[in-house]
């Protein structure tokens, strides 16, 4: 959610989501996360446009295998938890370890 944060603090000050990252890397906020530990467990990414983000938390190390996390601008969160690269299931719009 720090990420969320920092790229609106980014739109704040600059009117626009763009330049938020270089080639998908942030440049407002660690690459990595969590950020309190050296074991990494996620790799954080941005794709930008002027008035609209998607933050996407791809899974590594300990986590790898248990599908990428994303926060859209519009505030639609999904988990691809078969990490199957698809969004397909009512399951896959949230982040609780059950949904309906």
């Amino acid at each position: 959610m720090g990420l969320a944060q920092a790229i609106e603090q980014h739109y704040t000050e600059n009117g626009t989501y763009t330049g938020a990252d270089v080639a998908g890397v942030p440049s407002i906020f660690p690459s990595e996360a969590p950020l309190d530990s050296s074991n990494k467990t996620y790799n954080l990414t941005i794709t930008a446009t002027d008035d609209s983000y998607t933050l996407t938390a791809t899974p590594k190390n300990a986590q790898q295998g248990n599908g990428k996390l994303e926060l859209f601008s519009s505030g639609r969160r999904t988990w691809d938890r078969d990490n199957d690269d698809a969004i397909a299931s009512p399951g896959d719009e949230c982040w609780s370890k059950t949904c309906s």
